[in-house]
């Protein structure tokens, strides 16, 4: 099952929005459950350059065929679960588009190694809050905080696994720990605050 709209497709429900089988591809996507959750199971395909997604509840775009460049989330209450498996060579970047641009839950951003495609960046360079906890992961490439990327929550981790975290500008804000992970760890710009800060790397830390 494909729907394919050249400019935008919207779905909008009054309880949930389930996404099992099938796949929604367009310049623009719009998901809206007015009164329940976004969730999407592995295997669909959201293929789009700009989704946006808005709930009452949780937002868990759980499928690894995901073809995403710009994420905007909105939701009152729950977790937000974004997993990309993106072939191009786009980078990822996430916006929460409440008020405050905070979630009232925990952010998981998840973008997976995909063999036979490119790598992609995950950018940072905007405000995002959680109540909960904020990971942000990546297989394929570096994870880059830029100057506007203010992240706050209770824990921070920024994991890129078989490559760098870069941390050029902007304030890490944790009420109890932060962790950097990767394979090298760059602090050039920019603040960390948090009860614990724990900066791990396989190669080099550097801090310039």
């Amino acid at each position: 099952k494909k729907i394919n709209g050249l400019d935008s497709i919207s779905v909008e429900a009054g309880q949930d929005v389930l996404l099992k089988t099938g796949t929604l591809d367009s310049d623009v996507l719009n998901l809206k459950a007015n009164m329940g959750k976004i969730e999407e199971s592995d295997g669909f395909v959201l293929e789009t350059p700009v989704l946006n997604a808005t709930a009452n509840n949780d937002i868990l775009l759980n499928s690894k065929a995901n073809q995403l460049q710009q994420v905007n989330v909105a939701n009152a209450n729950g977790n937000v679960y974004i997993v990309n498996g993106n072939k191009g060579a786009e980078n990822l970047a996430i916006s929460i588009t409440t008020t405050g641009a905070t979630i009232n839950g925990d952010l998981t951003v998840y973008n997976y190694d995909e063999a036979n495609g490119a790598a992609n960046k995950i950018v940072l360079a905007n405000n995002l809050s959680a109540s909960g906890t904020i990971k942000i992961i990546n297989e394929e490439a570096d994870v880059t905080v830029g100057a506007g990327g203010n992240i706050k929550a209770t824990n921070i981790t920024l994991q890129a696994v078989n490559n760098n975290v870069l941390v050029a500008g902007g304030v890490l804000e944790a009420s109890s720990k932060v962790l950097l992970d990767g394979v090298d760890v760059t602090i050039s710009g920019g603040e960390v605050k948090a009860n614990t800060a724990e900066l791990n790397a396989a190669d080099d830390i550097s801090l310039t």
